[in-house]
C-alpha cells in the first residue's frame, strides 16, 4: 500500500483514537449504542493504519513526518517508525480495539481508553523528546483518572510522576548537551546517541535513565502501586495498563537511553533480578505480581542485545494475555491450567536468559529461579476462562506467534542501533 509523500499517515494513526473520544463523549444516556459504535469503529480504523504501516514499513526502512514548531528551540511535531517500532504501533491499536470488545464501558472508560491509546501510539512514534515528555504524561493521567479507588489512583500517580520527573530531566540534560555540542538546540532523540561525554557521565546518564524504566515499569521496590491498580480497574482499564504501559518505558529506554549510553548496567540488574525473584515468591498471593516479573524479564531483555531486544513484544503479549485471562483481578483458582500463557511465556524468558547466562551466570541462575517460581504459580492460580474471552484471546496469540517466529522484522532497528555503536 502507498500514499502521497505529503500525506499524514502517522498522525492520522497517532490522532484517531482521541477523534474517536471526543465523537464519543455524547452526554445524552440514550446516545449509548451510538457512542458505543462510533469508538469501536475509530479503534478499528486506527487498526487497519497500523496493518497498513505494518505492511509498507519493511526490515531497513523508515518513514517520518516532521514539522518544525519552534526552530529557534529546537522543538519539533516529529513523528517516525521503523521496522522496530511498526510492530508496536500495530499491537497499540489491536490492544485498543480489544480493550473496548473485552467488557462493555461507559461514557468514561471508553474516552478515556481511546485517549490512553492515542498516547501510547505518540509514545511509540514520538521522535523528539519534548513530544515523548507531553504523550507520556497525558498517558499517565488518562490511566490515573480510569483508577476509581482515591487511594489507587493517588499511588499510581504519585510513582508515576517520578518516573515522569525522572525521564524529564534525563531529556532537559541531553537537549542541554546537544546545544552546546552541535551549536543548535534539538530534543530529538536520533541525536542523543551521537553526544560526546566522559565515561563517568555516561554511567550516571545510563542510571538516570534506567531509574525512569525502573519507576514506570515498575521494577522492584517501586511496585506497591500494582496491586493496587489491579484491584481497582476493569478488564479494558488493565489491558491499557498492564499491556500497554510498560511498553513506554521499554521504548524510552530503548531507544534514549541504550544506544547512547554505557555503564550502570550492573545497577539495573540487580533490580531485574530482584523482580523476579520478587515475583517468583509473591505471585501465590497476588497474580499482580507477574507484571513485576515480567518486566524484570524485559529489563535483561533491553541490555541483551538485538535478539533478546526481541522478545520485548512478546512479553507484552503474554501480559495482556494474562490480563484479558483473568475475570476478576484477585487470585481465584480456577480448573483451567496454565499451557497457554506458559506457552507464551517460556519462550522468550529462555531466550532472554540464555544470553544472559555467558555474561553474567550467577545472577541468570536466581532470575531464572524466580521465574520458574513465577510459572509454577501462575500454571496453579489463573481462572476458568470464559468463552468471548477465548476468542479475543486468538489474535494476541496470532500476534505473539508472528513477533516470536519472526524476530529479525522486529529486531532490524536495533541491529541498525548495534551497528553503528560497532562502527563508532
Amino acid at each position: 500500500m502507498s500514499w502521497p509523500p505529503a500525506f499524514p499517515i502517522l498522525s492520522l494513526l497517532v490522532w484517531a483514537p482521541a477523534a474517536g473520544a471526543l465523537l464519543s463523549a455524547l452526554p445524552r444516556e440514550e446516545l449509548t449504542g451510538l457512542r458505543r459504535r462510533i469508538s469501536l469503529g475509530f479503534a478499528a480504523a486506527t487498526l487497519v493504519l497500523a496493518v497498513a504501516l505494518t505492511f509498507h514499513v519493511g526490515p531497513g526502512e523508515h518513514l517520518r513526518e516532521l514539522r518544525r514548531w519552534i526552530p529557534t528551540l529546537g522543538f519539533s511535531y516529529d513523528l517516525s517508525l521503523d521496522a522496530y517500532r511498526v510492530l508496536l504501533t500495530f499491537w497499540i491499536a489491536l490492544l485498543g480495539l480489544l480493550a473496548l470488545v473485552s467488557a462493555p464501558s461507559g461514557r468514561r472508560a471508553t474516552l478515556l481508553v481511546l485517549l490512553a491509546e492515542t498516547a501510547l501510539l505518540g509514545l511509540a512514534t514520538a521522535g523528539d523528546g519534548a513530544l515523548f515528555l507531553a504523550f507520556y504524561g497525558a498517558l499517565i493521567l488518562a490511566l490515573a483518572i480510569l483508577l476509581e479507588r482515591g487511594e489507587a489512583m493517588r499511588t499510581f500517580f504519585f510513582f508515576q510522576s517520578a518516573g515522569l520527573a525522572l525521564a524529564f530531566c534525563y531529556v532537559a540534560i541531553v537537549y542541554h548537551l546537544t546545544w552546546v555540542q552541535t551549536g543548535f538546540p534539538s530534543a530529538e532523540i536520533a541525536r542523543f546517541s551521537s553526544l560526546v561525554t566522559f565515561p563517568d557521565f555516561e554511567r550516571r546518564m545510563f542510571l538516570l535513565g534506567a531509574s525512569v524504566f525502573a519507576f514506570a515499569a515498575p521494577l522492584f521496590p517501586f511496585t506497591s502501586w500494582v496491586a493496587s491498580a489491579g484491584f481497582s480497574l476493569s478488564n479494558p482499564g488493565r489491558l491499557m495498563l498492564f499491556g500497554g504501559f510498560p511498553l513506554a518505558s521499554a521504548s524510552f529506554f530503548v531507544r534514549a537511553v541504550v544506544p547512547s549510553y554505557t555503564g550502570g548496567e550492573g545497577a539495573l540488574v540487580a533490580l531485574a533480578v530482584l523482580s523476579l525473584l520478587y515475583a517468583g515468591l509473591a505471585s501465590r498471593r497476588s497474580w499482580a505480581a507477574l507484571l513485576v516479573g515480567c518486566q524484570g524479564l524485559v529489563a535483561l531483555a533491553l541490555l541483551s542485545g538485538v535478539a533478546g531486544r526481541a522478545g520485548v513484544l512478546p512479553m507484552a503479549l503474554a501480559l495482556s494475555a494474562l490480563a484479558l485471562w483473568t475475570s476478576e483481578p484477585d487470585d481465584a483458582p480456577g480448573a483451567i491450567p496454565g499451557g497457554l500463557a506458559l506457552l507464551m511465556f517460556l519462550p522468550t524468558a529462555w531466550l532472554v536468559l540464555r544470553e544472559r547466562w555467558s555474561a553474567a551466570p550467577l545472577t541468570t541462575a536466581f532470575a531464572g529461579l524466580g521465574f520458574v517460581l513465577m510459572m509454577f504459580h501462575l500454571a496453579r492460580s489463573l481462572p476458568p476462562l470464559s468463552r468471548r474471552r477465548a476468542v479475543l484471546l486468538l489474535p494476541v496469540v496470532g500476534l505473539w506467534a508472528i513477533s516470536f517466529l519472526a524476530p529479525s522484522r522486529f529486531a532490524a532497528g536495533d541491529a541498525k542501533v548495534d551497528a553503528v555503536q560497532e562502527e563508532e
